[in-house]
């Protein structure tokens, strides 16, 4: 068996078992080797873009928020990937690091490939469930939106992406200040 299939093997292993935090430091340390390349975070996104697993999704979004800084090209696209998966999860800790992953890229353009004319549907989804929980998600969600803003047109934003965001932020503001909220909503 190759390495990548062991640690995919290691991986669905571990997911067998009831969620702790020593099943969150294993599957740490058994995405960790795959998650330092490319094409390892590419064949994990893939494989695990739809699991039910809080705490994989934490991991994974961990992972891309790591390299965020430095992803390129399609690369850069593949906290979108997860998006469904994020939006149904009660996972915090894996919206915060998926809206992370967002700002991070926002500091170095677009937080999506550049070839791409428009904005991921799968970002706002992201944000958008991050706004629709209290504290933590939904303030790192509006740093993101912030850090968007300097780098993107709101055009670049689907109609109908542009509407959900305005409807989590209308949402949003009992979770986050007013005044960021009524800021942003004039932006998009």
């Amino acid at each position: 068996m190759s390495a990548p299939n062991a640690s995919l093997a290691a991986i669905d292993a571990v997911l067998q078992r009831q969620p702790s935090a020593e099943v969150a430091d294993q599957l740490m340390a058994l995405t960790r080797d795959l998650a330092s390349t490319d094409a390892g975070l590419r064949l994990l996104v893939g494989r695990y873009a739809d699991t039910a697993s809080g705490l994989l999704l934490r991991v994974l979004a961990f992972h891309l928020s790591r390299v965020a800084p430095t992803a390129q090209g399609t690369s850069r696209n593949l906290v979108h990937t997860l998006a469904d998966a994020l939006a149904q999860t009660a996972d915090r800790s894996a919206l915060v690091n998926a809206c992370t992953t967002i700002h991070r890229q926002a500091m170095a353009g677009p937080p999506w490939d550049p070839s791409d004319a428009t904005a991921p549907t799968g970002m706002v989804t992201i944000l958008a469930a991050a706004l629709t929980h209290d504290g933590m998600a939904a303030e790192t969600a509006v740093e993101a939106l912030f850090a968007v803003r300097r780098v993107a047109d709101p055009l670049a934003l689907r109609d109908g992406d542009r509407q959900a965001l305005r409807n989590a932020l209308v949402a949003a503001r009992g979770h986050v200040g007013a005044d960021d909220v009524e800021e942003l909503l004039g932006w998009v």
